[in-house]
C-alpha cells in the first residue's frame, strides 16, 4: 500500500513539474497598435521617464524578469535604436539591430531572448514564413514585441501580415486604422490582472497616433491567456499559469505524508 501510494505521488509530482516546466519554457507576445510610442514623438509627448520605464518593463516582462539579449529587427522609426538601446543597456540588457529581411528568421531569432518586429521587417514574398518563424520562436521560449500602425503598407495588409501569428496566441489586429491619437493615461492599467503590473507599473502615460486596434480573437492554438489594454491600444499574451486541481494536490500531500510516516516507523 505504501509503495503504491508513493509511486502514485511520485507520478503526480513528475507531471506537475513537467507542466510547470512546459509553461515556463514558452515565450510571450506583446503588441502595440501604433509605432509612435517609443520614438521621439512619444518621448516628447509622454515624457522620457515614462517611455524609459515602459521599455524596461516590457523587456523584463518579455524575458521573464531576467537580463537578456534583444534583437530589433526593424528599420522603422518606431524602434529608435539609440533611445531604446540606451534604455535597454542601462537596464542590464544587450541588444542588436537588423533591418535586413534575411536577418529576420527563426535561425537568427533563437539567438535572442526577445525580438522586436514591425511591418518593415516583412518582405512580401516571405511573410508566411516570417509568421511561422515567429510562432515557432515563441513556442520555443522566445518572446516577441510587434509594432503595428506603421503605414509601411496598407492598414489591411499590415493587419494580415501579423494576424496569423497573433491569432495563434489569442490576439487580432483590425484591418483599418483607428484614428486614435494623443497621450493616454495608463496609471490605472498597472492594477489590471494578469499582466498590468509587470507592463505598466510606474508608467503614468504613453503616446500613440492612429494604429491598428487590437482585440481578443483568433484560434489561440497555443492556449495562451491574452489581455487588452486601453480599448485596443495594447495587447499582451502569455501561457496560462499551471494551477493543479485540488484533488491532485490532495493526492500528492496524502501520498507524501504516508511515505514520511512509513519512513518514521521504520526508523522507530
Amino acid at each position: 500500500m505504501i509503495r503504491s501510494t508513493f509511486l502514485r505521488s511520485a507520478a503526480v509530482l513528475t507531471l506537475l513539474v513537467s507542466s510547470f516546466s512546459s509553461a515556463e519554457a514558452q515565450g510571450r507576445v506583446f503588441v502595440n497598435n501604433d509605432e509612435w510610442t517609443l520614438d521621439q514623438s512619444g518621448i516628447s509627448q509622454a515624457g522620457a521617464g515614462n517611455v524609459t520605464q515602459f521599455t524596461r518593463n516590457l523587456a523584463s516582462w518579455l524575458t521573464g524578469g531576467t537580463s537578456g539579449s534583444v534583437l530589433i529587427a526593424s528599420g522603422n522609426f518606431g524602434f529608435p535604436t539609440s533611445a531604446i538601446g540606451n534604455d535597454l543597456s542601462t537596464g542590464g540588457y544587450t541588444f542588436s539591430t537588423t533591418n535586413n529581411n534575411s536577418g529576420a528568421s527563426l535561425a537568427v531569432f533563437t539567438g535572442y531572448s526577445a525580438v522586436f518586429v514591425d511591418a518593415s521587417t516583412i518582405a512580401a514574398s516571405s511573410n508566411a514564413q516570417l509568421q511561422a518563424d515567429l510562432q515557432s520562436y515563441v513556442l520555443g521560449g522566445g518572446s516577441v514585441f510587434v509594432n503595428l500602425g506603421t503605414g509601411v503598407m496598407s492598414s489591411a495588409n499590415e493587419a494580415a501580415a501579423f494576424n496569423t501569428f497573433l491569432g495563434h496566441f489569442g490576439i487580432q489586429a483590425a484591418a483599418s486604422y483607428n484614428g486614435i491619437g494623443g497621450v493616454h493615461n495608463t496609471s490605472t492599467w498597472s492594477s489590471a490582472a494578469p499582466y498590468g503590473a509587470g507592463l505598466f507599473g510606474g508608467v503614468s502615460q504613453l503616446y500613440s497616433n492612429n494604429g491598428n486596434s487590437l482585440s481578443l480573437g483568433g484560434p489561440n492554438g497555443a492556449g495562451y491567456t491574452a489581455q487588452i489594454f486601453g480599448d485596443g491600444l495594447y495587447a499582451a499574451s502569455a501561457r496560462a499559469s499551471v494551477v493543479p486541481e485540488p484533488s491532485t494536490v490532495t493526492l500528492l500531500v496524502v501520498g507524501l505524508a504516508a511515505v514520511g510516516l512509513a519512513a518514521r516507523r521504520r526508523r522507530a
